[in-house]
């Protein structure tokens, strides 16, 4: 069976659903060599993505997914139901759900009795969100004052935020960003996605948008930041700066505008992707997110429902003594 582009994201967006599964986003993963399938049934929607693994086998993922009509488990019981008779045919070890639904404990529970086991995450757990229909005054007052005095000392000293969107951003701007964050990661000591990804990025059309927003002082380009539209939200996907500008102050203008012209565009969601309160190279970026506000949205997590057992169980071995998948 097929389904059109316009239902899939507006079941998406009608449920609270993740831009990870967007139908673009499906498309920006076939774009970097990935297969993938789309699953869907009155109640319950999700793109699956074909992940590899040695020996030639596969898992299926589902990136902050399935889609649920309701929170009920009920449906996502059809889900599993469906994913299996694909599992058996693409002889799939397993099936990887990270719901993008807030935790409830008992939910822990449930989730066990329907065969899943507890793994590592893929996507950020832990987030915070800033509801953009609260007044400007507000959001800034919402803001800690380290917060806020980093704002005002930027705007002092003259920093100036510059945005390019997909049709206005060229090669040169985009290496001002590449190389930027090749340096912060260098620095933080922290592993992302190869400059193709990011490239990829601003290939993004339909209901989904990116922009880079870059930082200007005294003639220099001194941070960036790459921002994703989806429906009623917007990600705060990646950022860099540039070291020794650090008075400038430059990343917290950066994302106050950010958030000020998602409320003036009409959105309703500021998210800033990802908090972490587990690896202690993540405390510096974690308090920089909080400082800004908004209210803390935790997730359930990843989970695994196997559907080879001895293979799953080789798998944990593999995954234990020799990498994370």
């Amino acid at each position: 069976m097929q389904i059109e582009k316009d239902k899939w994201n507006k079941f998406v967006i009608d449920n609270n659903g993740s831009f990870l599964q967007s139908w673009e986003w499906g498309e920006f993963q076939e774009k970097l060599g990935s297969k993938i399938l789309r699953v869907f049934g009155k109640e319950f929607q999700s793109l699956l993505i074909y992940r590899k693994l040695p020996l030639g086998k596969i898992y299926l993922y589902a990136p902050h997914g399935p889609v649920l009509k309701a929170h009920d488990f009920v449906y996502l019981s059809k889900f599993i139901k469906n994913s299996i008779q694909i599992a058996k045919k693409e002889k799939a070890l397993f099936l990887r759900i990270d719901p993008n639904i807030q935790s409830v404990d008992s939910d822990k529970n449930i989730l066990s009795d329907l065969g899943f086991k507890k793994t590592f995450e893929n996507q950020p757990k832990n987030t915070v969100i800033i509801d953009l229909n609260k007044s400007e005054n507000d959001l800034f007052s919402n803001m800690v004052a380290e917060t806020r005095y980093s704002v005002r000392t930027a705007e002092k000293r003259g920093v100036e935020i510059i945005n390019f969107n997909r049709a206005s951003i060229t090669p040169d701007t985009f290496d001002v960003f590449w190389n930027m964050f090749q340096e912060t990661m260098s620095r933080s000591k922290l592993r992302s996605y190869p400059k193709k990804y990011f490239e990829a990025l601003f290939s993004l059309t339909g209901d989904i948008s990116t922009e880079l927003h870059l930082a200007k002082a005294g003639g220099d380009f001194i941070a960036s930041a790459i921002f994703l539209y989806y429906g009623n939200s917007v990600i705060y996907l990646y950022a860099a700066s540039k070291k020794g500008f650090g008075r400038f102050n430059a990343p917290s203008l950066l994302i106050w505008k950010a958030i000020t012209n998602a409320k003036k565009n009409g959105y309703k969601c500021f998210d800033f992707w990802g908090i972490s309160y587990e690896k202690e190279k993540w405390s510096g970026i974690t308090a920089f997110k909080k400082g800004f506000g908004g209210s803390e949205v935790n997730y359930k997590g990843a989970w695994d429902l196997p559907y080879n057992k001895f293979w799953y169980f080789l798998y944990e071995i593999y995954k234990k003594y020799f990498r994370k998948a």
